[in-house]
């Protein structure tokens, strides 16, 4: 999407929506291609499975497993 319209799906202005794409561009969130005047935002998906997997995996490895016994 381009910031336009994120900035129209979140009510936001134009400037705070590039603020903050611009720091998830800087934490290889999101990505970006340029057209014309234009410029689209895209999710980096690569990165955030590997960022979901590994929060996952964090959260897993510190939970208590109890196996139940069936009567």
């Amino acid at each position: 999407m381009c910031v336009g319209d994120i900035a129209n799906a979140f009510n936001l202005s134009q400037p705070t929506i590039s603020h903050h794409l611009n720091i998830l561009k800087g934490a290889d969130v999101v990505k970006s291609r340029k057209e014309g005047k234009q410029v689209y935002y895209s999710l980096n998906q690569d990165n955030i499975q590997e960022c979901c997997g590994m929060l996952m995996t964090k959260f897993v490895s510190e939970m208590p497993y109890t196996v139940e016994k069936e009567p």
